[in-house]
């Protein structure tokens, strides 16, 4: 049997071979990444009021001032000193009565009439979108949540592509399985451009979402296995800038195509061109050789069996959920904020850049806990004031605050996302380290499918979705201080090591070869010298935390 890593070590980390094959494979799973993102666009959402056809029985205009005035209930805002048309009812008007109007009519200036549903459809604004789900399927008064279900189910087939695709990928292996999750992508992206009904919109919608999460998660793979230990943190931090990108990319090509189908097939052909870098992707064909490992089967349970695992497991189950929800909820709640809804969405993307980045920096000079507690107060601070730096409570000219506390916010939870992915591997014992992150991946797809249904609360008051953010993230972030510290220190491998983890000044290190430091005392368990925590933070982050996520991520 060969070492493969030793081999890699030997040959080479990153050579121009392995940099190429790298670079298709973020070139593949790009496009896919488009699909994560539409649905502020898909789905935009636009002011509308009910149709009015006696209008033009009348052989009136249907947006006529006067018209609107007498036929729509208006409300007043007195924070913004503007009225507004109830989008829901209308009055019962008639034919004559539209016909032989005085105009100019004031809102409502005949008192107390009779209201009705809109029973001859809506009317929705143009202007900006030309067409959207939310437009063409009536998305609107009691189907208004419908708009968040659709994207609660597509983060719902993410889920069931991440067990269903990633433990494909094991049986036919990564490339197979990548491809196949492209091909799924063409097939029904395009399908849900002739989707005659939400119905089957959001079933499309689902299928597309596994097949997204099966391709990126395939390429991640592959990506990691082709290239030395050193260089998996670079690989990896490089391909979650992929979605970054493709953030900025999507806001250029919706400001160019405003109608939701014509969209969704620009955003969906791309991948047939990546079906052609099969005959380029190279397929590895190796035996690793493996240390002895326990026989002994684990599960969940295990998890929080004991006290001091069941309260890191708790709170790192916590934070999963928590910095997914926020994230995809900034990340597609972007419309919401005062200013141009394009000029919003690419910053949110383009913020994340530097987040990966510092992110990575950051632990290896402060640890794993600081930076993660520290980012994710800051995120959930920015979430709770960005709504009053805003109108109402706001002048209009002030609206660049609130996107750039948006932004920060943004900023925050995208790094903390990071070091949460790589903190959670090395805090759990080897035995259930696997069990352990894929239980967290779990909670961050329950993260995912819930971020819809917060933004609806901004029905009972604008903030309360920032709110609901904010004050979540800083919970999470204060909860995270009881997690251990990771840097440079010893990994535990059994349950008993993980039940002392953090907790034990004393710690007679392990036998197991694959574990990093072999100092025994410092403040925490299993700590290192100074100089074993700089040669041992590197191999943590790119062997142990990628290696094992790899496999396990599917869960």
């Amino acid at each position: 049997m060969v070492d493969y890593d030793a081999a890699l070590g030997y040959l080479g980390s990153m050579g121009k071979y392995q940099a190429v094959q790298v670079a298709m494979i973020w070139l593949i799973t790009f496009p896919g990444n488009f699909h994560m993102l539409s649905m502020p666009f898909i789905g935009a959402q636009v002011s509308h009021h009910c149709e009015i056809p006696e209008s033009q029985t009348a052989e009136l205009q249907p947006e006529d001032t006067c018209v609107l005035n007498y036929s729509l209930p208006w409300s007043y805002d007195k924070t913004t000193d503007t009225f507004s048309p109830d989008s829901c009812s209308r009055y019962d008007v008639g034919v004559y009565e539209l016909g032989n109007l005085s105009c100019p009519m004031m809102r409502d200036a005949t008192g107390n009439r009779t209201e009705k549903p809109c029973d001859a459809g809506w009317r929705y604004d143009r202007q900006q979108y030309k067409s959207s789900i939310f437009m063409e399927f009536d998305l609107v008064c009691e189907n208004q949540a419908l708009n968040n279900l659709a994207q609660a189910m597509y983060m719902l087939g993410v889920l069931i592509g991440s067990i269903g695709f990633g433990q494909l990928s094991d049986i036919i292996g990564r490339k197979k399985t990548m491809f196949l999750t492209i091909f799924v992508q063409v097939v029904f992206g395009v399908a849900t451009v002739f989707a005659p009904n939400y119905a089957a919109f959001v079933i499309f919608r689902l299928i597309v979402g596994g097949g997204v999460l099966g391709a990126s998660l395939s390429g991640f793979v592959i990506a990691m296995e082709l290239v030395g230990a050193d260089k998996r943190t670079l690989v990896g931090t490089l391909l979650g800038i992929a979605f970054s990108a493709a953030n900025m990319s999507l806001a250029a090509i919706a400001h160019a195509i405003r109608d939701w189908r014509t969209l969704q097939l620009v955003v969906s052909v791309p991948n047939i061109a990546m079906l052609f870098f099969w005959w380029w992707v190279m397929f590895l064909c190796f035996v690793i050789l493996r240390q002895p490992v326990d026989e002994k089967r684990y599960s969940a349970i295990d998890l929080v069996r004991t006290p001091n695992m069941a309260k890191m497991s708790l709170i790192v189950f916590f934070n999963w959920l928590v910095v997914t929800m926020v994230f995809y909820g900034l990340a597609l709640n972007t419309s919401s904020l005062a200013g141009d809804d394009y000029l919003n969405f690419f910053i949110s993307g383009a913020v994340d850049i530097p987040a990966y980045i510092i992110s990575i920096f950051s632990i290896e000079y402060f640890g794993r806990r600081k930076p993660h507690v520290s980012l994710m107060l800051i995120g959930g601070i920015a979430c709770i004031i960005t709504p009053f730096l805003a109108p109402p409570f706001l002048a209009q000219n002030l609206n660049a605050l609130s996107i750039t506390t948006s932004m920060i916010g943004k900023f925050g939870i995208t790094a903390a996302f990071n070091i949460i992915y790589i903190w959670t591997v090395e805090m759990y014992p080897t035995v259930v380290r696997n069990v352990g992150i894929g239980a967290s991946s779990m909670w961050a797809r329950v993260g995912g499918i819930i971020s819809p249904f917060v933004q609806l609360s901004d029905t009972a008051w604008g903030p309360v979705p920032y709110l609901i953010f904010g004050a979540l993230s800083v919970v999470a972030g204060l909860a995270a201080m009881l997690l251990p510290e990771t840097l440079g220190v010893r990994l535990p491998d059994t349950l008993e090591e993980g039940e002392n983890f953090g907790k034990v000044k004393n710690m007679p290190p392990s036998t197991n070869e694959s574990t990093v430091g072999t100092n025994k005392t410092e403040k925490e368990a299993f700590v290192t010298t100074p100089e074993d925590r700089e040669g041992s933070a590197g191999s943590l982050d790119s062997d142990t935390s990628y290696k094992a996520a790899m496999e396990v991520t599917q869960l």
